[in-house]
């Protein structure tokens, strides 16, 4: 690194425009955080990204519970909170999403989900450029859907740096894979790292199934035939994490087994 101001640093690690997984990143954006120091990555935790004047503004926040259930805005605002920030991957994906996830009369089934990780004023994520930072709500290759209240943390800011500063060594944007090692894959790490503990599942299931899809194909090329298995279990889950809806997700998974 050559000395960044907290500003450039922040500018070249994500800015507020992400580039999409099908777009080619200027190699001088890819894994700006890995090429830090952890002292400019400190700054940036305490200097927190911020936009220009000219900058299009977040969209207001929707401030939810791991149940999708509203919560006040002063929980964003309590020492150490986590929020994980949930965004739907294109404008044609948002009804879809909506439907499978946050309407009252389904099920969550799982959808197609951005996500990033807010802590202490700094928006953290993973993908084709590793692991970047930007203003909170401000990612404008996505949607944004809403923000998830998980907890505080308690790890301090120069001990957030280390933290972040190590994850970016392995989480290079190289390795990103859209299905297996992805955006969700390194807010999971993220959050357990930070003592909030798992995601929902409903945010990161179908990129979990497709993901056993793809090693169930792998196995059955070796005589392997697990899908049923790894269906039954994605009930468990439904079934765990909805004890009021019981009866329905076994109803689903029934016509998923048929």
């Amino acid at each position: 690194s050559q000395g960044l101001e907290p500003g450039a640093l922040a500018a070249r690690s994500g800015g507020s425009r992400l580039p999409a997984a099908a777009e080619r990143p200027d190699p001088e954006d890819v894994d700006v955080i890995k090429r830090a120091t952890i002292q400019e990555v400190e700054d940036l935790i305490r200097n927190r990204p911020e936009l220009d004047e000219d900058d299009v503004q977040p969209p207001p926040l929707v401030l939810v519970n791991t149940l999708k259930e509203p919560l006040p805005p002063h929980y964003a605002q309590t020492p150490g909170a986590v929020l994980l920030h949930v965004y739907n991957l294109n404008e044609d994906l948002t009804e879809a999403n909506q439907r499978l996830n946050f309407s009252s009369d389904v099920i969550a089934i799982g959808g197609v989900f951005h996500v990033s990780t807010e802590v202490y004023g700094g928006e953290w994520a993973y993908g084709i450029c590793g692991v970047t930072c930007i203003p909170p709500r401000c990612e404008e290759a996505h949607v944004y859907q809403c923000s998830l209240y998980l907890g505080r943390t308690h790890i301090p800011e120069d001990q957030l740096a280390q933290l972040l500063f190590a994850l970016a060594q392995d989480w290079v944007g190289a390795d990103y894979d859209i299905i297996s090692r992805n955006c969700c894959s390194f807010a999971t790490e993220l959050c357990r790292r930070l003592g909030v503990g798992e995601l929902p599942s409903w945010v990161d299931r179908f990129a979990r199934i497709l993901n056993n899809g793809r090693e169930v194909g792998r196995a059955a090329i070796a005589g392997a035939k697990s899908l049923p298995g790894l269906i039954e279990r994605e009930v468990v889950r439904f079934k765990t994490e909805f004890p009021m809806r019981a009866q329905a997700s076994i109803e689903f998974g029934h016509r998923v087994l048929e």
